[in-house]
């Protein structure tokens, strides 16, 4: 069993925690050693079965291996995270893939990423490091995907786009064939992008349309 510990303990760090526990029910892998927090009043509280463990900078100056998992879902704050711990060797970003996801034989992946229940992911996507995929997220085949994005529940990504970094795709939202979408953009709950995203910012409705 390898040591793993889980950043944050905020609501996803708590669904990651019984993400981890169904995946040692299928298989034996982790031993979830609590969260960290940037609170110090936080510290030694139980989250369920869990306790709040230690502060993040401690986690920085770790001596022995240990594994990541960074239970926040904001695209920047993950990009700043994943920053903040990579310069230690014994650390690392395993990917977290729950049981009940499908994952396609022929897809590449980074490090760092976390595949929720009934998440679907096609044959020969792409998919860079830090990553979430929240509960029935659909991604489409010959897909290629940056890092640091959050997909919100039931999110549909048709296949052969193009999605950059630090993205965050809101609960339903819906990506069309064919489209690229670029890095630092915010796609609103329900929106349908039926068109390239080539400019930075909040896109909402149907069609989505960039909000200032």
């Amino acid at each position: 069993m390898n040591d793993i510990v889980i950043i944050g303990n905020g609501g996803l760090a708590k669904e990651i925690a019984e993400y981890i526990d169904n995946i040692n029910d299928s298989t034996p892998t982790w031993n979830l050693l609590g969260f960290s927090t940037n609170d110090p009043s936080q510290i030694g509280y139980y989250i369920h079965k869990y306790k709040v463990l230690c502060l993040d900078k401690e986690i920085s100056n770790w001596r022995k291996q240990l594994g990541l998992v960074i239970g926040v879902g904001f695209p920047n704050r993950i990009s700043e995270i994943s920053e903040y711990f990579i310069n230690n060797p014994n650390l690392y970003f395993p990917n977290i893939i729950h049981p009940t996801a499908f994952m396609a034989k022929y897809i590449t992946m980074g490090n760092g990423n976390i595949i929720t229940p009934g998440a679907v992911i096609s044959t020969d996507v792409h998919i860079g490091s830090y990553n979430i995929f929240n509960w029935n997220v659909t991604i489409g085949h010959d897909t290629f995907i940056g890092e640091c994005n959050v997909f919100n529940p039931g999110v549909n990504i048709s296949g052969n786009i193009i999605l950059g970094s630090r993205v965050l795709i809101g609960t339903g939202a819906q990506i069309l064939q064919g489209l690229t979408i670029c890095d630092d953009t915010i796609v609103g709950a329900g929106a349908v992008v039926t068109k390239n995203i080539t400019e930075p910012g909040t896109y909402v409705g149907i069609p989505a349309r960039r909000i200032k």
